[in-house]
């Protein structure tokens, strides 16, 4: 279990997150104390890229050079959602088109598609039996599901 991140940390990050053209989507410490690592989750419209996360290493490197929060970690990694994270915003479901999702629905059932298209309240899947259209509010989590 890791350690709490103090929330003035939490907000300078996420602006380091959007300097670097970037939203961050978690930040944690992993690992015992001591020995403990910074993962930070992060993602954009357009999809991560090892620059991205170049550029928010180097960003939070600069920021926290001397301060003492950097006590509290030994290793920084920064990484994209990946395929086992939730979708969590809108804005991420544009760069997934032409994949499958898992849906979990707040009614408490699961659908399975590919993602036809996205509106600004709403993704479209094609799914076996009929294609639906299902609005961002009635989604509990969506995730990408791998092309293997």
């Amino acid at each position: 279990m890791g350690a709490e991140i103090p929330e003035t940390v939490l907000q300078r990050l996420e602006q380091l997150c959007q300097q670097a053209g970037c939203t961050l989507l978690e930040a944690r410490l992993v690992g015992l104390p001591g020995r403990q690592r910074l993962v930070l989750y992060i993602d954009n419209a357009t999809g991560i890229t090892h620059r991205d996360c170049q550029a928010v290493t180097e960003l939070v490197f600069a920021e926290f050079a001397d301060d003492p929060f950097t006590d509290a970690f030994q290793t920084l990694e920064v990484s994209s959602p990946g395929v086992d994270r939730p979708l969590q915003y809108p804005w991420q479901f544009p760069k997934h088109v032409g994949r499958r999702l898992r849906c979990m629905l707040q009614e408490g059932t699961t659908v399975e598609g590919i993602l036809l298209e996205t509106s600004a309240d709403a993704i479209h899947l094609q799914m076996r039996q009929q294609d639906r259209w299902i609005a961002f509010t009635e989604l509990r989590a969506a995730y990408v599901l791998p092309q293997w």
